[in-house]
């Protein structure tokens, strides 16, 4: 009984973190679209298709999550990068 019991608590708290890390990816995402001036929803969009597609490849349905948050971090770097690299209009210099 005990057991059963500590297999619930710990399947409920690794729900719960699973939960939590979805939202932090999200909320990374938005900062970049905000940072960017990209229509808010952009990559929610680039995601949903990038989902989408990856179902109509017959990607197994476990794997479904992490290509999900694979796709809101595809750019996620780029709130690293200084913003005047980001939006120089020429050609980078060897140091940028």
């Amino acid at each position: 009984m005990e057991n059963s019991s500590l297999t619930q608590t710990l399947q409920r708290a690794n729900v719960e973190l699973t939960i939590a890390f979805d939202a932090t990816v999200e909320a990374f995402a938005r900062a970049k679209e905000l940072r960017e001036g990209k229509p808010l929803g952009h990559t929610r969009q680039v995601t949903e298709a990038t989902v989408n597609l990856a179902r109509a490849m017959g990607v197994a349905i476990p794997e479904i999550p992490h290509i999900r948050r694979g796709a809101f971090l595809h750019d996620i770097g780029k709130l690293a990068v200084p913003e005047a690299i980001l939006r120089k209009p020429g050609s980078l210099t060897d140091e940028e």
